[in-house]
């Protein structure tokens, strides 16, 4: 039975530098694509508008 505090990942403390900054990759990276998308849904609605 696990303890009052124990991780299930089994990690304690702060991730490391280098888990730091790849977090940091994915995020920046995220923000990049849902912004790409968001860009590609308006302009499929403004498409769809001129083939009426």
């Amino acid at each position: 039975m696990a303890k009052k505090g124990d991780v299930a990942s089994g990690k304690k403390g702060r991730p490391n530098k280098a888990e730091q900054s790849e977090t940091a990759r994915l995020r920046a990276e995220n923000k990049r694509l849902q912004e790409e998308n968001e860009i590609l849904k308006k302009a499929a609605v403004f498409f769809a508008k001129e083939l009426d």
